[in-house]
């Protein structure tokens, strides 16, 4: 193979400026112009070196490439070496880029997701939610009456707690005292005022843990068109699939206290006490639709 022409290819090489003429990588020019070079012979090695020291051939020192001729052809092989290396660095460089890049979104996206996969929205299920209550009934017993619950929802996630949130509407005209008269004295005016106010709402939008598997549920409910303050204290009994309507489902339950008295039922004050003892039963089913709690509850309310 002529030398002359191999030391005038390096130089060549070694003094065009990156993106001259052709606007080719300076890599990529050198690969083109050895390629030819490296099929004739051994100037350009693509042997690795086992392969060398098998065959003798281990560099510029041994018999076969001595004096200039050897290290020509040596300068020629680092080169080569270095031009492919550094060329596929590059090739690859670009795609390293976007796999990072890639990743980085995920990691700030993943944990967001997260986050909302475990929060989960759950219908009410008006089979198995109600609501009992006790007032004193003149300091013999308490007189115990129910509630339907006609609607609602509410979010949960077990890892996160002060996600929660709920929206429960209450039947006012289902309340049963076990006693017809009793039904129709507190569906009155004095009591719930059904006929005006069919409805109640109560609205949670903060849950407080309080121990495992307890918290207070802080909101407001709307009774008689009057909002006041309520807590609920709550225990979460469990979240699972439901065997027989093979739905996922969760259930609560959650008591509270408050004074009929701050609601504008009067009527019977000296036979019904003013305090009145709520407990709450409520099974949800697990809902794809998202849901917003309404601030300012229903007219209707």
């Amino acid at each position: 193979m002529p030398l002359i022409r191999l030391r005038h290819l390096l130089p060549k090489w070694e003094k065009e400026k990156p993106g001259a003429r052709s606007g080719r990588r300076p890599i990529g020019k050198l690969l083109s112009l050895l390629r030819p070079y490296a099929a004739q012979g051994r100037c350009v090695s693509t042997h690795t070196p086992a392969t060398e020291e098998a065959t003798g051939n281990s560099g510029p020192g041994s018999s076969s490439e001595t004096g200039e001729a050897g290290r020509l052809h040596a300068r020629i092989r680092k080169l080569a070496k270095c031009a492919a290396f550094c060329q596929a660095g590059l090739m690859r460089l670009p795609t390293l880029l976007l796999l990072l890049a890639s990743t980085l979104v995920a990691m700030a996206v993943l944990p967001t997701y997260a986050r909302a996969a475990d929060l989960q929205t759950y219908e009410l299920d008006p089979v198995h939610s109600q609501i009992v209550f006790f007032a004193d009934h003149l300091g013999f017993s308490h007189g115990i009456g129910r509630l339907r619950v006609k609607q609602g929802w509410f979010q949960f996630d077990p890892k996160d707690w002060s996600s929660a949130r709920a929206d429960i509407v209450i039947d006012t005209a289902s309340v049963d005292m076990g006693d017809a008269q009793w039904n129709e004295k507190v569906r009155a005016a004095g009591f719930l005022a059904s006929e005006k106010w069919p409805t109640a709402r109560f609205i949670g939008d903060r849950l407080e843990p309080t121990a495992k598997d307890e918290g207070i549920l802080h909101g407001s409910l709307w009774l008689r068109g009057i909002r006041q303050p309520v807590q609920l204290n709550v225990r979460f009994n469990r979240i699972g699939n439901d065997p027989y309507a093979f739905r996922s489902k969760a259930g609560f339950t959650a008591t509270a206290h408050l004074n009929r008295f701050d609601f504008g039922m009067d009527s019977f004050r000296e036979v019904v006490a003013g305090p009145v003892e709520i407990r709450i039963e409520i099974e949800g089913i697990r809902s794809k639709t998202k849901k917003e709690p309404g601030g300012n509850g229903n007219q209707e309310h």
